[in-house]
């Protein structure tokens, strides 16, 4: 009796009772409403055609590199100036203290 129990039990479980492996999951899509166009008129379409892909890639790549600083950084180097003379003395004193030999 306890054999035909178990077969049962094989039988009822399936597949879709078992956790799906991370990479199998299927992830769920959002559902657009069915709802009207909502553009506005007074945007036409047809003047957007003829755009020319990577038109500004050489002059984005040519900009100088943008650099964030945290709040409490940017209190004590509130210039670009301020900060490219503190990175410089920095950068200076790295320089001498490695081309220096170690005093034992």
């Amino acid at each position: 009796m306890s054999h035909t129990r178990i077969a049962v039990l094989r039988i009822e479980l399936s597949v879709h009772d078992l956790p799906a492996a991370p990479n199998e999951r299927v992830m769920k899509m959002a559902t657009i409403p069915d709802s009207e166009d909502e553009l506005l008129p007074e945007y036409d379409l047809s003047q957007l055609k003829g755009g020319i892909r990577g038109k500004y890639y050489e002059r984005y790549q040519a900009r100088p590199p943008l650099v964030r600083l945290d709040p409490d950084v940017a209190l004590a180097f509130p210039t670009e100036a301020s900060v490219n003379s503190a990175l410089r003395l920095l950068a200076e004193l790295a320089r001498v203290q490695t081309a220096a030999p170690a005093a034992l």
